[in-house]
């Protein structure tokens, strides 16, 4: 069973795609499977996927496009990991983000946990960005977190069953248990 299972949903953005995935399997130092979801693809996507040949890289294809919510959830319905970790098919991730995140999540033994993000110009140049904020900073009201901004929900690694129950992807953010079983929803900005 892999460490972590990375959920990519995705729909007729296969060159996107590609370098979302370079970033995911040029992952140091953990042990993952990815589950692309093609969300209804006309562009070659699931070509493209199935030509990497590589074990760790499962496509989960829909013939009808669902939508974004559904495609991921589609995938951690798949997940065969311990950690759930998404990402968008247009996003990168830095070579240590999975194995630095993990180890964080573990030393604190929390069940979720959610990284800082950067923003890259088409050549790989530094845009902007910050660290995550503190956790005290994110809102906690009635089990609600608002994440930091609208690409957050792309930093969030959460235990694949909490609480007898696995996370659920919405229109707005993710669904999560906390070790007492309570439903944690990590909610985006309304502005996405």
């Amino acid at each position: 069973m892999p460490a972590v299972s990375v959920v990519i949903p995705t729909r007729d953005r296969r060159d996107l795609l590609g370098a979302a995935l370079s970033s995911v399997l040029g992952q140091s130092g953990v042990d993952l499977e990815v589950l692309v979801v093609d969300d209804g693809s006309s562009d070659g996507t699931a070509e493209m996927v199935t030509g990497l040949r590589d074990g760790r890289v499962r496509l989960l294809r829909r013939e009808r496009a669902g939508g974004v919510s559904a495609a991921r959830n589609r995938g951690i319905a798949e997940a065969t990991g311990g950690w759930i970790a998404l990402l968008d098919d247009d996003d990168l991730w830095a070579p240590d983000k999975l194995a630095r995140q993990l180890d964080a999540m573990e030393a604190v033994g929390r069940a979720w946990g959610y990284a800082g993000a950067v923003e890259i110009d088409a050549d790989g140049g530094l845009l902007g960005g910050a660290p995550p904020p503190p956790p005290d900073a994110l809102g906690l009201d009635h089990f609600t977190i608002l994440l930091p901004d609208p690409d957050a929900l792309e930093t969030v690694c959460t235990r694949l069953t909490q609480a007898g129950h696995a996370p659920q992807a919405a229109a707005d953010g993710l669904a999560v248990r906390d070790p007492a079983g309570n439903t944690v929803t990590l909610t985006m900005p309304a502005n996405r």
